[in-house]
């Protein structure tokens, strides 16, 4: 390749034109080693200079428009081959489907694909590929349903793509018909060794059912293939760890290292995410133990993993030594070591490190200020809240997540008007917003004015979803707004055709039962077309306690213990209930109970001292 780039540089010098063979493959040859920046630029280069290029150059161009990705330059490159009159070239064509769809532009992709007076299978393959980043699962079945009926064979590359277009749905039955469908279609064993694609097909399988959760089928797939590649091993190990086999992982990894198989840095990161994210911290050190006896030098992206991962499994010690193991330390490591002290709730550690991360230039970074925002509303921490948000206004962040953060935080600390501040200052509201001042204000007894809220919602046509109307509702249950909670209810059902769920029926049981409609609240428990939990039984029991109704006391307090029958807290309410109704015999049976259930009761917590 450097020959080559020494010759094209030599010719421009002598402003000679280089033969568009010598372009085309120079152009290729970057796109092959992915350095797609270089080929692009050598690209750009070149046809600014005049020298003439021929259709050859163009589809590694598009490739690397595609990987990088880059729609705009990529859209450039389209303008030029219809202009040149490369459009109707089957490679050129197919390039641009491809290009158009690893940039998500779908429709740009079909548009393509039905302007095409010739396919091929690349083509198919290609627009199912397109489907399937998008998640246009059933626009890819249609596509790949006029394949069957045009009469093209799927070859190895388009059926990865057709299992591709389905590994993310969880659907377990039509798992199992794309297998078959595979079966069905492969132009060969689609398990032998001698052949890259077939590699690749059996890892697309496993990936497939490994996300329907059928690893037996997972498992025999890989057992089947007998030359696998480092991402053959990361699949299966993934889709043990993905549904809690952490055992089974482990040993699939222990074995992938004894057969002289090196995990890439995608795959050691991957594996520790995963590890982090079912908190699988004994899996996360064998990883970690691999890492030290391998004796290479850890790149920040896994390290910065390690230290997530020991921070979300309680293990904020090693996360720090890691942290300060590292010399150069980028904004990412910075923002992972501070998320790692506000789940421990060290909120003096984290803003200190926060601080830190200031002072050597690194942030501070959203993510990093709304973890610390979270931190100090689970802790109510007014002072460093304002601190913070402070620290917010002088760096002029204005991200909707970091401001739906704070308006929970200051309505957490008791200052909702500080809430209204930061939601009636932010012009662009989300429905995570709006939801956070209504919550905010519902939870302080300002029911109308949440009302009010929800009420300008619907009037800028936000639309509300389920959460909304929990907090809404909420909002009325502790302002005892019984007519409006009623007319809220009907709108969720009939305006906005939501489905109620548990919880929102839970709210109603709770605003019936705190206004003496008691009544009302066990027709509608009766009514409710999914099973009643014990928050909504545990509402119609804080009413019947409240109006001292001792029938539906103990029917709401027998359902809560058929619902949770070792809870001590509830066997002792149910217990006091029988005392206080002058039912010895009942008494003495539930504690009784209580005893050969060896039941015990939570130790208290508390934040002083801490």
């Amino acid at each position: 390749m450097s020959q080559i780039n020494q010759l094209l540089s030599a010719a421009i010098k002598s402003k000679f034109s280089p033969p568009s063979s010598t372009v085309a493959s120079l152009v290729s040859d970057y796109a092959k080693s992915n350095h797609h920046e270089l080929a692009l630029r050598l690209f750009r280069y070149v046809h600014s200079a005049g020298i003439e290029l021929d259709c050859f150059a163009v589809p590694s161009v598009l490739n690397s428009c595609g990987r990088l990705p880059n729609s705009w330059l990529g859209e450039e490159v389209h303008g030029f081959s219809l202009k040149r009159g490369f459009g109707r070239d089957v490679f050129v064509a197919n390039s641009l489907v491809f290009m158009y769809g690893e940039c998500v532009e779908t429709v740009a992709s079909r548009k393509v694909f039905d302007e095409m007076p010739e396919r091929d299978v690349v083509t198919w393959s290609s627009l199912i590929g397109c489907y399937g980043r998008a998640g246009w699962v059933d626009e890819g079945l249609g596509v790949i349903g006029d394949m069957c009926y045009g009469g093209v064979r799927p070859n190895e590359a388009c059926l990865v793509n057709v299992v591709g277009l389905f590994t993310d749905a969880g659907d377990g039955s039509m798992a199992k018909e794309v297998h078959a469908y595979v079966v069905r279609n492969g132009t060969y064993g689609y398990f032998r060794d001698t052949y890259d694609a077939g590699c690749m097909l059996g890892t697309a399988l496993i990936d497939l059912h490994s996300n329907c959760g059928n690893l037996g089928y997972a498992r025999r797939i890989f057992d089947r293939i007998s030359s696998r590649n480092v991402v053959t091993w990361t699949s299966m190990i993934m889709g043990f760890m993905r549904w809690g086999s952490v055992k089974d992982g482990a040993e699939l990894f222990c074995k992938m290292i004894e057969g002289g198989v090196v995990p890439t840095e995608v795959t050691l990161v991957n594996l520790i995410i995963e590890c982090g994210f079912i908190r699988a911290a004994d899996m996360g050190k064998q990883v970690h133990a691999y890492l030290l006896k391998s004796h290479v030098c850890m790149p920040s992206d896994v390290l910065t993993a390690l230290i997530d991962m020991y921070g979300k499994c309680g293990g904020v010690q090693y996360c720090r030594e890691l942290f300060d193991h590292f010399k150069k330390k980028d904004a990412s490591m910075w923002t992972t070591m501070v998320s790692a002290y506000t789940r421990a709730r060290c909120i003096d550690l984290a803003l200190e490190c926060f601080v830190q991360m200031k002072a050597e230039g690194l942030g501070p970074t959203e993510e990093a200020v709304v973890c610390i925002v979270s931190v100090c509303s689970d802790t109510t921490s007014l002072e460093s809240g304002r601190w913070i948000h402070a620290a917010i206004e002088k760096n002029g962040m204005g991200d909707v997540v970091l401001r739906t953060a704070l308006i929970d935080m200051y309505s957490k600390c008791g200052n909702v008007e500080a809430s209204l501040r930061v939601f009636r200052e932010d012009p662009r509201r989300d429905t995570c917003l709006w939801n956070a001042i209504i919550t905010g204000l519902g939870k302080h007894g300002r029911g109308k004015e949440a009302l009010a809220i929800f009420t300008q919602m619907d009037e800028l046509q936000v639309k509300p979803d389920s959460t909304t109307f929990i907090a809404a509702l909420h909002s009325c249950s502790h302002a005892g707004l019984v007519t409006e909670a009623k007319k809220l209810f009907h709108k969720m059902m009939n305006g906005y055709a939501l489905t109620p769920k548990v919880e929102h029926y839970g709210c109603m049981v709770d605003v019936l039962s705190r206004a003496c409609l008691l009544d009302e609240a066990v027709e509608l428990i009766r009514s409710m077309p999914v099973e009643p939990n014990v928050i909504v039984w545990g509402s119609l029991l804080a009413g019947a306690k409240l109006y001292k109704d001792s029938k539906l006391e103990e029917l709401a307090s027998k359902q809560i213990l058929m619902a949770e029958p070792r809870h001590y807290g509830y066997n002792m309410l149910v217990s006091n209930i029988f005392a206080s109704n002058g039912r010895w015999n009942d008494l003495e049976e539930a504690r009784q109970r209580v005893a050969n259930s060896r039941t015990c009761r939570e130790a208290g917590l508390s934040m002083v001292g801490n």
